[in-house]
């Protein structure tokens, strides 16, 4: 039975695909003119937000090269990388109300190029300087000797020899801005710059549900052609250079751009912050409301992290396979308008559309967060599973004696990042939930009739209910460990 577990895996997560199979009939075309624009400009601005943040990044990573990769340098690293992690609609009202304050936010394509670049140009950086540091070798210590010029070795044993690596980084931020949500809703104009966004429209605004059927399907195809386009890795050419030598590669500069830019994001307009909260003191209408949706992005995100925690255990102790590392490392989690959409079409009206938010949302979560965290959480203990399956111990003996001690405290860990980024959900819980029933939610509402200042500090509540969420998931892992050992 164990041995057949994987294609329970396998299935649940397909099984949205295999929903819209039963309802190939009910396809609507949308207009030929109108889908053909809506890809071109969805197309452009997801090319010029993947140009502008692979450019960024790779003069930040050339940048990052001057810092030492431990100390405080390290802190910094992850500083830069947190628009990408905290929610969008936190990075797109703060860069919506510092630029509105000075002078005018560009509303449309450009506003949405600008906050996508904001958000991945940190990340690009960081990863790209992963890059540098483990695949140029002892090329740039050659080149040196042999007096090369910094500018050509950059363009042929950076950008050439890195070409497959920047060009899989490339197709990973335009399928972000090519499918993206939230971004393209809070900045866009009337003219929908994503499929997502396109999709929505005909869901909700139109109500046409043949239209939105057929782009659901076409955006999972979309996904699904991404996934393909990825470029197998060079062969690294490790060698460990020192920190002087790196030093002479690198480009000033740019290190304190990206650092700039994630402090005006988590920072924003302070002068709103005060504003804000003066407002929600005098108003007691939105006191009891913001009550509200604090506690319901509370419950969720809470929700959310216990379900990863279960999934994580049921895979990682009970069933797990090797065959799932290759499932997941291909697989392509939908967008949430798409998974949204296949709720609607699954649930009746009266299922309880919290609880459906919560499994969408880890079912969202969970294969990201797998596949970037599985192997590390299995590999180490191989060797003791083993060892325990020879003299005889039953699996589920083995999870509970051997296993679950050992990793409970890093899936307490993922299970509260799950949590952080589900008590900040915008897209998902734009389709299932109603008006300002999230703090997220309240925050869209409060910036669709430009109350600025008040959305600003809303959305500060909304990350400081993440934080609570996250670390109530630490403390249990602490916690538990403690005892079981």
């Amino acid at each position: 039975m164990r041995s057949n577990t994987h294609w329970l895996w396998v299935l649940l997560f397909i099984s949205p695909y295999l929903v819209l199979l039963f309802k190939l009939g009910e396809f609507g075309i949308p207009p030929l003119p109108e889908f053909t624009q809506v890809l071109k400009d969805a197309g452009s601005q997801a090319f010029f937000s993947a140009l502008l943040s692979v450019t960024l990044g790779l003069l930040g990573a050339l940048s990052l090269l001057r810092w030492s990769t431990q100390g405080v340098y390290g802190y910094l690293r992850t500083f830069v990388t947190l628009p990408s992690f905290i929610p969008p609609i936190f990075v797109a009202l703060s860069m919506i109300t510092l630029l509105e304050h000075w002078s005018h936010f560009p509303f449309g394509f450009w506003g949405v190029v600008l906050i996508h670049v904001v958000v991945n140009g940190g990340l690009c950086a960081v990863i790209i300087e992963k890059l540098l540091r483990s695949k140029i070798g002892g090329m740039w210590e050659l080149a040196l000797v042999e007096g090369g010029r910094k500018w050509m070795f950059v363009y042929h044993g950076v950008i050439r020899f890195l070409a497959r690596d920047l060009w899989s980084i490339f197709i990973f931020v335009f399928a972000l801005g090519f499918t993206g949500f939230t971004i393209p809703l809070l900045a866009g104009q009337v003219q929908p710059l994503s499929l997502s966004v396109y999709l929505f429209d005909k869901l909700r605004l139109e109500g046409d549900w043949g239209q939105a059927l057929f782009l659901a399907v076409f955006e999972s195809l979309v996904l699904f052609a991404f996934a393909f386009i990825k470029t197998h890795s060079i062969k690294s050419l490790e060698r460990r250079l020192s920190i002087d030598v790196l030093r002479h590669l690198s480009i000033p500069v740019f290190n304190a751009l990206i650092v700039f830019i994630a402090i005006i994001v988590i920072f924003g307009d302070i002068s709103a912050w005060g504003k804000g909260a003066m407002q929600i003191i005098s108003d007691t209408s939105i006191q009891r409301t913001l009550y509200a949706a604090a506690m319901m992005s509370l419950a969720i995100g809470f929700g959310v992290g216990i379900l990863i925690f279960v999934l994580m255990s049921l895979l990682v102790g009970l069933s797990f396979r090797p065959q799932l590392f290759r499932f997941f490392n291909f697989y392509s989690s939908p967008s949430p308008v798409f998974l949204g959409f296949v709720i609607i079409l699954t649930f009746p009206p009266s299922a309880p559309r919290s609880l459906l938010l919560v499994g969408g949302l880890g079912f969202l979560f969970f294969p990201m967060l797998f596949r970037m965290y599985g192997r590390s959480l299995v590999e180490p203990l191989k060797m003791q599973i083993e060892t325990a399956q020879i003299i005889g111990a039953s699996r589920s003996l083995i999870f509970k004696k051997v296993l679950f001690p050992q990793i409970v405290r890093p899936l307490c860990w993922l299970s509260g990042v799950a949590s952080f980024w589900a008590a900040g959900d915008f897209a998902l819980s734009r389709i299932l939930l109603g008006q300002d029933s999230t703090l997220a939610l309240l925050v869209e509402s409060l910036m669709g009739s430009y109350r600025l200042e008040m959305a600003t500090t809303v959305s500060l509540l909304m990350l400081l209910v993440g934080m609570v969420s996250l670390l109530l998931f630490i403390g249990i892992g602490h916690v538990t460990y403690k005892k079981l050992v």
